[in-house]
């Protein structure tokens, strides 16, 4: 009795979450944007939440608002951030604070740690006015212990012909949504956009050494509407928004647009020549998500890739 208590007290401070990333077979961080419990630790064999890890706060060890979050399956450390003011806390492999610190980096939506780097990708909202657009600052090296910037990656965005979207100078800003992941070779980096069917290769330069364009649900670019009492405005997709490693490939998430498409994952090889090549797989487990506007988020503990529809987590199967 005493046994059920404790899982019923635990499955209580369960929440609905945003995220997930999983830890080993069972364990996973499941991290939800705001409120009072912002990441938990959860086992899904027994259905109970082990640990509540960050609170929602300013002080040593919270966050206000969660963002990107990524665990390291090399050395086992787990880094969350603050999407808002861009504070990183990182956890040892008993889930124990390991250090934090405040980037003032906004809009800190996306990490990815992987062997000895950790990298921050920001979101990018640009206006017309917004400086050095050929050579725009896409993402950031930090130091996985000293939580510090330590190097820059940069990115042309005229290579996604914005200008050619219709009615893209009747808006005041364009919300990019970038991802930048390491590739398993050392050196090179995969560039997406959340709302864009390209993939781009960059080296540790910045220099781009190639790009690939994909059939996603017939998706291309976002779209520019004009809404009658709000002006002009912008339509995004959820494409490319979420990634996971098996091997050495990285698959890339897109969620399905209409009841005529499906969910799915985007596998990416980068050759020795360094050339990306792609194949799509289509998801046949249904997920009924309860928001209509989350994105469909994955993770993989190498072997099995799990999705989830924010309440419970699921093994995906595919077509």
């Amino acid at each position: 009795m005493r046994t059920q208590a404790q899982a019923q007290q635990s499955l209580s401070d369960k929440i609905y979450f945003d995220n997930f990333e999983v830890l080993d077979e069972h364990l996973f961080l499941i991290a939800q944007q705001s409120g009072e419990i912002l990441a938990q630790i959860y086992n899904s064999k027994e259905g109970i939440v082990e640990q509540n890890l960050i609170k929602s706060g300013k002080g040593p060890y919270e966050l206000e608002f969660v963002g990107g979050i990524s665990y390291n399956k090399q050395t086992k450390k787990l880094y969350v951030a603050d999407i808002q003011n861009g504070k990183i806390i990182s956890f040892d492999d008993q889930w124990n604070p390991l250090n934090e610190k405040k980037l003032g980096i906004t809009y800190a939506r996306k990490l990815d740690a992987f062997r000895q780097h950790l990298l921050l990708t920001p979101g990018t909202i640009i206006t017309e006015g917004t400086p050095n657009m050929n050579r725009f600052p896409i993402a950031y090296f930090l130091d996985s212990l000293e939580l510090v910037v330590t190097d820059t990656l940069y990115f042309d965005l005229g290579k996604l012909k914005l200008q050619e979207i219709k009615d893209y100078g009747k808006t005041t800003s364009f919300d990019l949504r970038p991802l930048v992941v390491s590739s398993s070779y050392e050196g090179l980096y995969l560039v997406v956009f959340e709302s864009f069917n390209k993939i781009f290769l960059i080296d540790r330069n910045s220099e781009l050494l190639d790009e690939i364009e994909l059939d996603i649900n017939g998706i291309e670019t976002p779209k520019i509407v004009r809404h009658s009492s709000f002006g002009y405005g912008l339509r995004t997709y959820t494409v490319l928004n979420d990634f996971i490693r098996r091997g050495d490939s990285i698959y890339f998430s897109f969620e399905q647009v209409s009841e005529e498409t499906q969910s799915g994952l985007i596998k990416v090889n980068v050759s020795e020549h360094n050339k990306l090549s792609t194949q799509k797989y289509q998801i046949s487990t249904k997920l009924y998500p309860t928001d209509p506007f989350r994105p469909f988020q994955v993770t993989s503990n190498g072997d099995s890739i799990f999705g989830s529809d924010g309440i419970d987590i699921y093994t995906l199967e595919f077509e």
